[in-house]
């Protein structure tokens, strides 16, 4: 595991649950971002409709392989060139980032949302 987890001894059922987790996390975020980006779409004069759904699908699919694909190798380099500790560890950072910025993005929005701004 990472760094921060050193007190945890690597175990099956620890590996089991964060791949759990892992495509769960995966699962919420694409369906999430299909109808984010649908709104956003269609209050930019898009018309709602079969095409729009396809582009959509396509877009949200394209930049997650795509992240699919620069993640392995990212993951792959970071592994050969350190070691599989620090490589969790970075990944381990970089999503509490991501996270972190969703939260703050949404929390803003939804204050925004409730002023009427």
């Amino acid at each position: 595991p990472a760094s921060v987890f050193s007190f945890l001894a690597p175990q099956r059922w620890l590996e089991y649950l964060g791949m759990a987790l892992l495509g769960i996390g995966l699962s919420m975020s694409m369906i999430s971002a299909a109808p984010v980006i649908i709104n956003y779409a269609t209050s930019r004069g898009y018309e709602r409709g079969m095409s729009l759904n396809g582009l959509v699908s396509g877009i949200v699919l394209s930049f997650t392989f795509m992240g699919n694909i620069g993640g392995a190798l990212l993951g792959g380099v970071l592994t050969d060139s350190y070691n599989f500790r620090i490589t969790t560890t970075v990944y381990a950072i970089v999503l509490f980032v991501q996270v972190m910025l969703f939260v703050t993005v949404t929390v803003v929005d939804l204050c925004q949302a409730d002023t009427g701004a």
